[in-house]
């Protein structure tokens, strides 16, 4: 099967309106292939996945609670917030041509690695998709891209801020 066949089989699965979303986010759509292939076993998974909402965080910016960007135990917002602040400093850092999982992970990987990766990684996991489970959040950015990352990590930011 080609590419192209392929994905007219995927799009084929979703509901009606994200349909609409990732024709008129084709750059995405295009993007987000690999992540589905990873979680189907045939193309009806992929409208089961769709109809529960698992691939809207691509298309739209999440909507989540204060409460759900904090990793486990921990308990005050301030402190992660701290942390996505370090996080959108490490990724700004990162010219956009070369806004891929690995360049993105070797940005942040020593920082989340000292800090906790849970305490880290989870927020922003948890800003970008505003799901308890998603891609990594590398591969998440990537596909999102650098302004869509940055201004979802400061959303994010925001709400913890409150």
């Amino acid at each position: 099967m080609t590419k192209s066949c392929f994905q007219k089989e995927i799009l084929a699965q979703f509901p009606d309106a994200l349909r609409e979303k990732a024709k008129a986010n084709s750059k995405i759509f295009e993007k987000i292939i690999p992540v589905i292939l990873d979680h189907i076993s045939a193309f009806g998974d992929a409208r089961v996945f769709a109809e529960a909402g698992e691939y809207d965080y691509f298309f739209e910016d999440p909507t989540y609670s204060r409460e759900s960007l904090l990793w486990k135990d921990e308990n005050e917002p301030s402190v992660a917030a701290q942390k996505l602040q370090k996080v959108l400093a490490l990724i700004d850092n990162i010219d956009e041509a070369f806004f891929v999982p690995e360049t993105i992970k070797t940005a942040i990987w020593d920082y989340a690695t000292e800090a906790g990766r849970g305490s880290v990684l989870w927020p922003m996991r948890y800003a970008l998709s505003g799901r308890d489970k998603s891609p990594d959040p590398f591969t998440m950015a990537s596909i999102l891209g650098k302004k869509t990352t940055i201004h979802r990590i400061n959303t994010a930011i925001k709400l913890l801020q409150e």
